[in-house]
């Protein structure tokens, strides 16, 4: 991914930033709530919902405090914080 942002700002790209999509598991039209592909888990079966961070979280903020893409082999395993999604 890193490669492709740097070849895109070498094309003459206006890029700032980066981010990823998406922050909470999200109803889909098409899907309902089956598709869980954000940084947080929501448990939509609680009245309350919780949300419970994933291991993407953690990897995420590697992205962040590095100012770009960590090379995998320094990232190490990387653990999952609630086994149960």
């Amino acid at each position: 991914m890193e490669q492709n942002v740097f070849a895109a700002i070498k094309d003459g790209a206006n890029i700032k930033g980066y981010t990823s999509w998406s922050l909470l598991d999200k109803f889909e039209w098409d899907r309902g709530y089956s598709d869980r592909y954000g940084f947080y888990y929501v448990d939509f079966n609680k009245r309350n919902r919780p949300r419970y961070p994933k291991a993407s979280v953690e990897y995420y903020k590697k992205i962040i405090t590095s100012n770009g893409f960590p090379n995998l082999r320094e990232v190490g395993i990387i653990d999952v914080i609630h086994s149960g999604f």
